[in-house]
């Protein structure tokens, strides 16, 4: 999240925790550039950067899939998102 901060500009990013007896889930929602439908299936390769024209961010992108298996024992992730209105990921844990 430190890295979204110095992406865009200063908008909050809204975290959300909940627990079902069958999981605990955790809900991150930004209010920036968002993904476009096309890039969702690929945001979870190898550092894959989705291409910006005119919007250039640097970095080498964020590996989720490597991140959330490394540090948490993930069920799944879902993904929302909305060109220029945001993205919202939803881990859920075991």
């Amino acid at each position: 999240m430190s890295n979204r901060s110095s992406l865009r500009r200063k908008e909050p990013v809204l975290l959300s925790v909940y627990g079902q007896p069958e999981h605990l889930a955790i809900k991150v929602t930004d209010t920036g550039y968002g993904i476009p439908k096309e890039d969702l299936s690929k945001i979870f390769d190898r550092f894959y950067r989705v291409n910006r024209p005119g919007k250039e961010i640097k970095g080498t992108g964020l590996d989720w899939r490597s991140c959330t298996r490394s540090w948490w024992p993930t069920r799944r992730i879902e993904v929302e998102s909305e060109l220029n209105k945001g993205t919202t990921f939803t881990v859920f844990l075991l």
